[in-house]
């Protein structure tokens, strides 16, 4: 049995490791946690491996006072920054939508008179991933009728996405998540989603035109 403090802990152990706890020396704990009901488990250093922790951890104190030019209060200037990261993230997803409500009403007065826009996108209307989702979302509310199935290359992949307006999906029991596995074929790929709208990404960038032309066909049958 190996007893520290007779109040609170004595163990049943495999061998004696220690012949007294002074002799451990330096005594850090690094983790702690439970491993079943009502039993914990810490587990820490001692000795030499103890202090080497510790001077590292001074030594990432040192230098992160360093780059915050030794403040006061580090701990503050980090939360600090991590507030103002968060509103500046906020303020560019907020401009990124102005953008896409922007890029959206610009398509939509370029293609007017239309019940289905099946297209592969230029960059400049695909310049990350989100931008079509939320165009079509756009979209949707100045051409409620339409279909949009739009194509596109971003960081060298083809990616697909398909919105259906609700008259087709009551009608003709239409359903763009299972019509988008179909589409996504052609690019080697997969997807899925809601009877709405659903996405598509693949591999092979050459089968995107024939993606959009099988779609186009499936939509007018």
């Amino acid at each position: 049995m190996i007893t520290f403090d007779p109040a609170y802990s004595i163990e049943l152990c495999g061998g004696i490791h220690t012949k007294s706890t002074g002799r451990l020396g330096f005594f850090k704990i690094v983790s702690e946690g439970a491993v079943a009901a009502g039993v914990r488990r810490i587990e820490a250093v001692t000795g030499p491996v103890a202090e080497k922790l510790i001077d590292e951890q001074f030594g990432l104190v040192k230098e992160l006072k360093e780059i915050f030019k030794n403040p006061k209060d580090l701990v503050g200037s980090i939360e600090q920054l991590r507030a103002d990261l968060k509103s500046q993230g906020q303020e560019l997803d907020a401009l990124k939508q102005e953008i896409y409500r922007a890029k959206a009403k610009e398509f939509a007065s370029i293609n007017t008179d239309k019940d289905i826009i099946a297209m592969v996108l230029s960059p400049e209307y695909a310049t990350d991933a989100n931008m079509p989702k939320e165009m079509i979302a756009e979209l949707r509310k100045l051409k409620p009728e339409t279909v949009f199935l739009f194509g596109a290359v971003i960081d060298a992949k083809p990616y697909i996405w398909l919105s259906l307006p609700d008259h087709l999906i009551s009608s003709k029991g239409l359903n763009a998540g299972n019509m988008i596995k179909e589409i996504a074929q052609e690019i080697n790929g997969g997807g899925g989603g809601q009877p709405k709208f659903a996405t598509a990404v693949g591999k092979d960038m050459s089968g995107l035109e024939k993606a959009i032309a099988k779609g186009k066909a499936l939509l007018l049958n």
